[in-house]
């Protein structure tokens, strides 16, 4: 998922190269089926996981079809936002998931996919992008 984000790292009136039949897309929308098994903490938080990711392709997709402009930059925002929320999502479900079972950094650390799923600080500063706010300094 983490690579699929990284594509909305573009400047407002970019289009963005979605894929939208991602396989974790895909995986996300059986999440009550697959993640049954560790129980309903862990089922709703990856339903709700899913609900974001939909909204966030809805969003590129939005966006894709109207990309310049005002209208553009707004949606831009959207799917900025979406992408955070996306992230937010994923890490809450995987600290339901127990921790033995988690997807872990060679060290043992947890994933943090509001990180892996974010614009990445450095072009977030180039272009003006408040990651908190979820707004951009369009000098206006």
């Amino acid at each position: 998922m983490a690579e699929e984000f990284k594509k909305a790292n573009v400047l407002p009136g970019a289009m963005m190269q979605g894929n939208y039949e991602t396989h974790p897309r895909q995986l996300l929308r059986e999440a009550s089926r697959l993640f049954a098994p560790l129980g309903n903490d862990v089922v709703f938080a990856a339903t709700g996981a899913a609900m974001y990711v939909e909204r966030y392709f809805e969003a590129v997709k939005a966006y894709n079809d109207d990309f310049r402009g005002s209208e553009g930059a707004r949606l831009w925002d959207e799917v900025q936002l979406m992408r955070k929320a996306a992230g937010d999502n994923l890490d809450i479900t995987s600290m339901r998931i127990p921790k033995e079972l988690r997807w872990t950094y060679g060290d043992g650390s947890d994933y943090k996919f509001t990180r892996l799923c974010t614009m990445p600080s450095g072009f977030a500063k180039q272009i003006g992008y408040d990651k908190e706010t979820g707004e951009i300094d369009r000098g206006t």
